[in-house]
């Protein structure tokens, strides 16, 4: 299938955004280790990554910095990092690097923070796109915030970056993404993501 001009630039940006992270890692293999026993049972809902507290629509804030504080100190309520400020500037850090913008108005911040005890995506919809990088003037409306704790940060990291980014080059899922009405639906979209990355892991075994 023939792919314009466009979509073959935002391919290459989300590889780069990849390999970024791939050149900064460590080479450790540990994946799912802590929360194992919470995928055993096959009945049992998987609640790994995803939680709809941490699924925010139609936000009116106008700015990355605001945005960035907003999701980190939802994440902390739940208990899935323990200081904001630090978690907040890995993030920011990262951004200064390399923004994690990837066009189709998404970002993807990401940061990483011993700060972080518990892997989670947390989610943003804004109600109207704002500037993420004033070098570039690039808008979002779709915002995912990654955490990944230190001691599984090498796969699950890069895993999470790219279901996000696999799912989001199909503009069916986009679309569902901006025109879902409620938190709920999201989360049954965002849930397909972490499904996938889980079931990943299973066949290779980690």
């Amino acid at each position: 299938m023939h792919l314009d001009a466009g979509l073959k630039e935002r391919q290459k940006r989300i590889k780069r955004n990849l390999s970024f992270d791939r050149d900064e890692r460590k080479s450790k293999k540990i994946f799912y280790r802590q929360h194992q026993r919470r995928h055993i049972a096959v009945d049992e809902e998987v609640t790994f990554l995803i939680e709809k507290e941490l699924i925010f629509l139609d936000d009116e804030l106008t700015s990355r910095d605001e945005i960035v504080r907003k999701m980190s100190e939802n994440v902390r309520k739940l208990g899935m990092i323990t200081d904001v400020n630090a978690y907040m500037e890995a993030v920011l850090k990262r951004e200064e690097k390399i923004p994690t913008t990837v066009g189709l108005n998404v970002s993807i911040p990401h940061g990483k923070s011993e700060a972080v005890q518990h892997p989670f995506v947390t989610f943003m919809r804004t109600k109207n796109p704002i500037v993420w990088d004033k070098r570039s003037d690039e808008k979002v409306k779709l915002i995912f915030m990654i955490g990944v704790p230190i001691e599984q940060k090498d796969k699950l990291h890069i895993k999470i970056l790219a279901q996000i980014s696999k799912n989001l080059i199909d503009e069916t899922f986009r679309n569902r993404l901006l025109e879902a009405s409620s938190t709920e639906e999201v989360y049954r979209l965002l849930k397909q993501i972490e499904d996938h990355i889980y079931a990943e892991g299973k066949e290779n075994g980690e």
